[in-house]
């Protein structure tokens, strides 16, 4: 287990604690934003202990996510896709759904409720299973036009 210390000066009374704590219990983040201002700590990592926090964070992660991935399997239902015998797109986006399920499987679901874990992998696993589906269809039916085309010459 990797141990963790938070280093903190009360300024009040210039009393300096030191905090140990079991990083393996906490979620840890690592900002993208770079501050470039004067009198500022540039944060590589944070690492948050509070359920509550965790929970919010997450939620706010998962929710970003998966909307961005519903987004695109939008598209790929309504046919808005400019080609839509292009399987490209759709590996693509096949490949962010299985991607985000491993995230949820591996590092969020400890962090998690257990009905809201199963609901989500749920939800990917059917848009998964959808997306192979069409894809196989939409290769199946490229297949076949080019045996008819072939045997037109």
């Amino acid at each position: 287990m990797d141990r963790g210390y938070v280093i903190s000066k009360n300024n009040s009374n210039k009393e300096i604690q030191v905090i140990e704590f079991e990083t393996s219990n906490g979620f840890d983040v690592n900002p993208k934003n770079k501050v470039k201002k004067k009198n500022t700590i540039n944060v590589t990592k944070a690492i948050f202990m509070s359920p509550t926090m965790i929970e919010k964070i997450l939620n706010k992660k998962i929710d970003k996510q998966y909307a961005s991935i519903l987004d695109k399997v939008g598209k790929i239902v309504s046919g808005d896709d400019d080609d839509d015998d292009d399987t490209s797109f759709m590996v693509g986006v096949l490949g962010e759904v299985e991607l985000f399920r491993s995230i949820i499987k591996k590092k969020y679901s400890k962090f998690m409720k257990e009905e809201q874990t199963e609901k989500l992998l749920k939800r990917l696993s059917i848009m998964s299973k959808e997306l192979k589906k069409r894809i196989f269809e939409i290769e199946e039916e490229k297949v076949q036009n080019r045996s008819i085309g072939g045997k037109g010459r």
